[in-house]
C-alpha cells in the first residue's frame, strides 16, 4: 500500500517517456541531398532547349529515404495536368518507374514518393514538342553537376538541369551516425576530454574547502581552461616559447598530477568525492550533455566548413595558432593585415586540441564551437546550483539551453562560436568571483581564480566581458545598497549564514532540493524587502560589520588590480592597432537600421517553435523572483535590463550605448531565459512536492519511494524529451552554405595548380551598416586559407583574395590599398560586361576568378562567353578561370 502513490508517479513518468519516445523516433527531417544549379534572376538568358521527344537528367542520389525532388520550369501546370509527362526510373532509362505524387508550387514541378534507397536515377519529361517548349525547363548552360547529365531526345546535351533533392533524415539514423563518427574518433575524444578537463581542475586545486563540490570542479573546469589557455599564450609571446603537440602534452601530465594530488588532499579532509551529494542530478546532468553535443555535432554534420564570414575567420585565427605556436602579430600570409586584435581564446582552444589530436583547423572550428555550444549548459546549471541551491532549477536551465532555446543552437549557421565561448566562460566567471569576495579574509587562491576567468574572458570576447563587468558593477552596486540598509537595521539581530556553497549542507533527497522558496543560506530568514534581498547576494548578516566590508572591499580592488595586470599586454597591444573603422554612431541612419533586429537575425530565430513558451515561463519566473524580492533575481533583471537599454541607443542615449547590439543581445538572452524560465520549472515542481506533503512536518510513509520515482521519472521523461528535441534542431542548416564538397576540391586544384602568388576575384557583398567595406559572399573568401600550399608552418605567399578577412577594418594595413582594392574590385565584379572594369582588376593585380557552389554576384553564365575569362578547372558549379587582359570584348 506504502508503494502504491510511488509506482503510480513511476508509470505516469514512464508513459509520457514512451510518448516522447515514439514521437522523437518518428520525426524525420528533410535534408537537402543535391542543390547543383541556383539559376539567379541577373543571369543572362540561356538558349531554350529545344526537344521534339524528350527532355531527361540523370542523377546519383547519396543517401536512403530519398523522398523529394524538384527542380524549375516556366510552365509548371504542363506537368500538373499531363500535358508533358514525368517519369522518374531508379538506375537508367530503362530503370523501374518510381511512383510520385506531385505537390504543386510556383515557378517549379515539385513531387514527393515513398523513401527510397541511394543509388542513380533518371527524370524523363515527354511530350509534343510544343509543350515542351512551352514548359520552359530551366536549366545551366554549363555541365555543373558530374554525378549526372542532360539528355535532349534521348542525346547527350550541354548543361545540367536546375533541380535539387531531399532525404528524410530519422533520429536512430542520426543515433547511429553519432556513435559511429565517436568510435571513428576515440582518439580525438580522449585528447578533447583531457584538454577540456585537466588544465581548469588542477586551477580549481586553489579553490578553498567547502566551496564547489568534487563534481561542480569536474563540471565548472573546462571553462575555465577555455579562459586560462589565452592568458598563457598571451604571457607567452614575450619569452618567444611556442606551444605545439609535445608542449601541451608536458602541460596536460603535469595538470593531471595536480589534480590527483588535489583530489587527494581534499579526500582526506572530507572534501572529496565521497563528501557529495546529490549524484541523481549530475548524472542526469551528464545525460543531458552527452546528448546535446551528440545534437549539436548532427546539425552539422553535413557542413565542410564553419558557415557564414565569421566561419572563414574562426578558422583562419585557429591556423595561424597552429601554425605558429604562438600568439599572431599580424595575418601575413593570408591578409595583408599588418595587427592582430582580435579575441582570441577560442581559437586556442580549438589549435591547442589540434596540437594533440593532429586534426586540421577546419575541422577544429566546427568541432569546438559545437561542442561548446552543448556544454554552455553545464556551465549555467553550476552558476544556478551555486547560487539558488535548486538543482531542479539548474537542471531545467540547462535542459533548456541543452535542447529549447533556438541559441545557441542556431549559431551553427552563423559560426558565433566565439561568442559563445564567452558566454560559457561567463557564469564561472562570476561564480569564482563571488566565492573569492565571500571569504572572511582575503584568499589568494580564489582571487587568482576570479582573475584568471574574468581576465581570460576579456580574451575570449570583448562585448561578453563587457556584460560581465556590467554584472559585476551591479553586483558591488547591490552589496553597498545592503552594507548600507543594514547599517539603518542595526537593531534586527539575526543569527550570522554561512556564504552559500560554504558549509551549506547539500540537498541529499529531492524533497530537501525542491524546498520552496529556493533555499537561503541556513539561519536567514525569506527576505521580505528587497533590501533584505540584497543582503542575500553578499551573505551578511544585518548586524554592522565594517571589519567585513572592508575585507570585502579590498578583495575586491585586489581582484581588479590583478585582472589589469594579467591583460595588461594586450591592452596596450589593442591601444596602439585596435582601429574601429564603422562606430556605432545614434546619429545616422545608417546605425539605426544596424539595430533593427529582425532585419538582421530574420524571423526564423524569432518563431522557433519554443521561443514564446520559453519567454511565457520566463516572464512567470520573473515576476515571482521579483515579489518574493530574491536578490540574485533582481540583480539579473536590472542587468538584463540595463543591457537593452545599451542595445538600443535611440531609446534612451546611456553611456557607452552601442557598445553590445541587438543581436548580441538576442544571441545572449537564452542565459536569462533559462534563469527565469528554470525558477519557474522549480517552483511547478515544489508545488508538486507540497501536494504530496513531502516537506511537510509529517511526511508520508513512503516519501523515500516517491522520492526515487520522481528521480527516476524525471530522467526517463526529459531524456526522452530532449530526444525528441533532436530532429528540429537538424532542420535549422542554412540550405546555403559557404563551401560544399566541391569547393573543397577545387581549392585543393588550385593548391597544386596555381603560383602561391595569384590573386583572384571572388563574390563580395556589402552590408548597409558597412557601406564602404567588402564581405566575402561564398567559398572564394576561404582561398588564402583552403588554397595554401601543405604544410604545418606558416608558407611564405599563399594565394589572395578579393574578400577581407571579417575583422579588417580593425586591423592596421600592411598594405594601405588593400580596403579599397576589396572595394574598387567588388563594384568591378557587378560590370564585367565594361572594359573599365578588368582595368580596375588589371591595375590591382587580379589574375584569377573563382565562382563558388553558393553563388553570388559571379557565376559561370556571366562569365561563359567572356573572353577575358579562360575556364581552367572546375567540378560541379565551382569553377576557376585565368584572366586574359590581352582579350577585347566584342
Amino acid at each position: 500500500m506504502s508503494q502504491r502513490r510511488a509506482a503510480g508517479l513511476l508509470t505516469i513518468a514512464a508513459s509520457i517517456a514512451v510518448a516522447l519516445l515514439l514521437l522523437a523516433f518518428s520525426q524525420s527531417e528533410s535534408m537537402r541531398e543535391v542543390d547543383q544549379h541556383r539559376p539567379d534572376p541577373s543571369d543572362p538568358p540561356v538558349p531554350p532547349l529545344t526537344a521534339t521527344t524528350s527532355i531527361a537528367q540523370s542523377l546519383t542520389i547519396g543517401h536512403d529515404n530519398f523522398d523529394t525532388f524538384d527542380f524549375r520550369v516556366a510552365q509548371p501546370q504542363l506537368v500538373n495536368d499531363g500535358k508533358v509527362k514525368l517519369a522518374l526510373r531508379q538506375g537508367d532509362v530503362k530503370g523501374a518507374v518510381v511512383n510520385v505524387t506531385f505537390a504543386p508550387t510556383g515557378g517549379r514541378v515539385a513531387f514527393t514518393m515513398a523513401d527510397h534507397p541511394a543509388g542513380k536515377y533518371y527524370l524523363l519529361l515527354t511530350g509534343t514538342p510544343a509543350n515542351l517548349r512551352t514548359l520552359g525547363v530551366v536549366y545551366a548552360a554549363q555541365s555543373n553537376y558530374t554525378s549526372g547529365h542532360l539528355y535532349v531526345d534521348g542525346q547527350p546535351h550541354d548543361g545540367s538541369l536546375s533541380f535539387h533533392a531531399t532525404y528524410r533524415y530519422y533520429l536512430w539514423q542520426g543515433l547511429a551516425d553519432a556513435a559511429g563518427i565517436l568510435f571513428a574518433n576515440l582518439w580525438v575524444l580522449l585528447c578533447a576530454l583531457l584538454l577540456y578537463i585537466l588544465p581548469g581542475r588542477a586551477l580549481l586545486s586553489l579553490l578553498p574547502r567547502s566551496t564547489l563540490n568534487f563534481v561542480q570542479r569536474i563540471i565548472a573546469a573546462p571553462f575555465l581552461t577555455l579562459a586560462a589557455l589565452p592568458l598563457l599564450l598571451l604571457w607567452l609571446k614575450p619569452t618567444g616559447l611556442a606551444l605545439g603537440g609535445w608542449q601541451m602534452w608536458i602541460i596536460l601530465i603535469v595538470c593531471a598530477a595536480v589534480v590527483v594530488w588535489d583530489e587527494w588532499r581534499r579526500g582526506r579532509l572530507g572534501d572529496g568525492w565521497r563528501a557529495v551529494q546529490g549524484w541523481w542530478a549530475y548524472a542526469l546532468l551528464g545525460g543531458y550533455i552527452a546528448l546535446a553535443v551528440v545534437a549539436r555535432l548532427l546539425s552539422a554534420k553535413p557542413l565542410v566548413a564553419g558557415s557564414g564570414i565569421d566561419g572563414y575567420h574562426h578558422t583562419l585565427i585557429t591556423q595561424m595558432i597552429m601554425e605558429r605556436g604562438t600568439l599572431p602579430a599580424d595575418y601575413l600570409p593570408y591578409a595583408p593585415l599588418s595587427s592582430f586584435t582580435y579575441h582570441f581564446g577560442f581559437h586556442t582552444l580549438g589549435a591547442a586540441l589540434g596540437w594533440l589530436s593532429g586534426l586540421d583547423s577546419v575541422t577544429l572550428t566546427l568541432l569546438t564551437g559545437q561542442v561548446l555550444s552543448a556544454i554552455v549548459a553545464a556551465a549555467l546549471f553550476v552558476f544556478i546550483e551555486y547560487i539558488w541551491h535548486s538543482r531542479v532549477m539548474a537542471l531545467s536551465a540547462a535542459f533548456m539551453v541543452g535542447f529549447l532555446t533556438i541559441f545557441p543552437i542556431f549559431y551553427v549557421n552563423w559560426s558565433r562560436y566565439t561568442q559563445i565561448a564567452g558566454l560559457a566562460v561567463l557564469p564561472i566567471a562570476i561564480v569564482l568571483l563571488v566565492i573569492a569576495l565571500r571569504q572572511p579574509r582575503p584568499h589568494w587562491g580564489s582571487i587568482a581564480l576570479a582573475v584568471i576567468s574574468g581576465a581570460g574572458l576579456l580574451l575570449v570576447h570583448y562585448r561578453i566581458w563587457i556584460t560581465y563587468a556590467t554584472l559585476v558593477a551591479l553586483y558591488v552596486l547591490a552589496r553597498l545598497v545592503g552594507s548600507l540598509w543594514q547599517y539603518r537595521a542595526s537593531a534586527r539581530t539575526l543569527s550570522q549564514p554561512p556564504p552559500v556553497g560554504e558549509g551549506l549542507k547539500q540537498p541529499s533527497t529531492l524533497a530537501e532540493g525542491l524546498k520552496q522558496p529556493p533555499p537561503l543560506a541556513e539561519g536567514l530568514k525569506q527576505p521580505s524587502t528587497l533590501a533584505e534581498g540584497l543582503l542575500v547576494i553578499s551573505h551578511s548578516n544585518l548586524k554592522p560589520q565594517t571589519s567585513a566590508l572592508k575585507v570585502w572591499i579590498a578583495s575586491a580592488v585586489i581582484t581588479g588590480i590583478l585582472m589589469l595586470v594579467a591583460t595588461l599586454p594586450w591592452l596596450l597591444n589593442l591601444r596602439a592597432n585596435f582601429i574601429t573603422r564603422i562606430v556605432n554612431n545614434t546619429n545616422t541612419d545608417v546605425t539605426a537600421g544596424f539595430f533593427d533586429l529582425e532585419k538582421l537575425i530574420g524571423r526564423q530565430p524569432l518563431n522557433y517553435f519554443s521561443s514564446y513558451t520559453l519567454l511565457a515561463l520566463a516572464v512567470v519566473g520573473l515576476a515571482v523572483m521579483l515579489w518574493r524580492f530574491d536578490g540574485w533575481g533582481w540583480l539579473i533583471a536590472a542587468w538584463v535590463g540595463l543591457h537593452v537599454l545599451i542595445s538600443n541607443p535611440y531609446w534612451l542615449r546611456v553611456p557607452f550605448a552601442g557598445l553590445v547590439d541587438n543581436v548580441t543581445l538576442a544571441q545572449c538572452a537564452f542565459v536569462p531565459v533559462a534563469i527565469f524560465a528554470g525558477y519557474t520549472v522549480a517552483q511547478i515542481v515544489a508545488l508538486a512536492g507540497r501536494l504530496l506533503r513531502l516537506d511537510g512536518e509529517k511526511p508520508p510513509p513512503d516519501k523515500a519511494a516517491l522520492l526515487q520515482a520522481a528521480r527516476i521519472g524525471l530522467a526517463l521523461v526529459t531524456i526522452a524529451g530532449a530526444l525528441a528535441a533532436i530532429p528540429p534542431q537538424l532542420g535549422l542548416l542554412d540550405a546555403k552554405p559557404y563551401v560544399l564538397a566541391q569547393d573543397r576540391a577545387v581549392q585543393a586544384w588550385i593548391a597544386a595548380n596555381v603560383p602561391p602568388t595569384a590573386r583572384f576575384l571572388v563574390s563580395d557583398f556589402g552590408f548597409d551598416w558597412a557601406p564602404g567595406l567588402a564581405q566575402g559572399s561564398d567559398a572564394g573568401l576561404w582561398i588564402p586559407l583552403l588554397a595554401r600550399p601543405a604544410g604545418s608552418t606558416p608558407p611564405a605567399h599563399s594565394p589572395g583574395s578579393t574578400a577581407p578577412p571579417q575583422p579588417a577594418y580593425n586591423e592596421q594595413l600592411g598594405d594601405p590599398t588593400y580596403l579599397t582594392m576589396t572595394y574598387d574590385t567588388t563594384i568591378a565584379s557587378t560590370q564585367l560586361d565594361k572594359e573599365g572594369s578588368w582595368q580596375v582588376l588589371r591595375r590591382y593585380g587580379i589574375t584569377h576568378i573563382y565562382v563558388g557552389s553558393r553563388g553570388g554576384v559571379l557565376s559561370a553564365a556571366t562569365l561563359a562567353h567572356n573572353p577575358h575569362a579562360v575556364p581552367l578547372w572546375h567540378q560541379d558549379d565551382a569553377w576557376v578561370y585565368r584572366i586574359d587582359y590581352s582579350a577585347h570584348l566584342p
